[in-house]
């Protein structure tokens, strides 16, 4: 019983980690945008 709880907290760390970097992605894929359409 034990591990599955621990199986089942690691497993929502790791999709908020994954929603995190995919935020963070977004923010440098408008960034990028923003210079490119500037030039």
């Amino acid at each position: 019983m034990k591990q599955i709880k621990t199986t089942k907290k690691n497993t929502l760390l790791s999709l908020a980690y994954v929603t995190k970097i995919v935020s963070n992605l977004e923010k440098i894929d408008a960034e990028i945008k923003k210079v490119s359409t500037s030039y």
